[in-house]
C-alpha cells in the first residue's frame, strides 16, 4: 500500500507545486508490543528512508 502511495503522488502533477516525492517508514504489529513501539519502529524506518535518499519506503524489521 505505502510503494502505491508513495507512486501515485510521485506520478501526479500537482497544480501549485508540481512534483511531490514521499517517503513512508513502515512496521508491523506484534502480539505484545505496544502502540508506541509499533510507531518507535515506523519513524525509524521513516528516517532510514529519508538518509538513503528519500523518494522511498523502509521496513523495521519486528525484531529490530
Amino acid at each position: 500500500m505505502a510503494e502505491l502511495l508513495r507512486q501515485r503522488i510521485a506520478d501526479h502533477a500537482f497544480p501549485v507545486v508540481g512534483g511531490l516525492s514521499l517517503s513512508f517508514g513502515v512496521s508491523a504489529f506484534e502480539d505484545g508490543a505496544s502502540a508506541g513501539d509499533v510507531v518507535a519502529r515506523a519513524d525509524r524506518a521513516l528516517y532510514q528512508a529519508k538518509r538513503l535518499g528519500r523518494n522511498r519506503i523502509c521496513l523495521q524489521k519486528l525484531d529490530a
